[in-house]
């Protein structure tokens, strides 16, 4: 039986078009503040929420966020191909 190896590796990334923000989560922290407090009308993606304002939402390890001014999707990465 072979031995599956996994990583240890920490990774967040961000993708961003002028519209949409796409990022990931792998071992770190990521937080999402979408139309509220410090970005009324736009979306803030941070390693942690900047403020006190309970409109954060934490992002699950192992995730993607989809977000835009008008609507936010997260999901699991696996769901796109990334790592159970």
């Amino acid at each position: 039986m072979k031995a599956t190896a996994r990583s240890t590796a920490t990774l967040n990334l961000l993708l961003h078009d002028g519209q949409t923000i796409v990022a990931t989560t792998l071992g770190n922290s990521l937080s999402v503040l979408r139309d509220s407090g410090l970005v009324t009308g736009g979306v803030l993606v941070a390693s942690e929420p900047l403020d006190e304002d309970p409109a954060w939402v934490d992002v699950p390890d192992r995730s993607v966020v989809r977000a835009s001014c008008t609507e936010m999707e997260i999901s699991p990465l696996s769901v796109h191909g990334g790592p159970t």
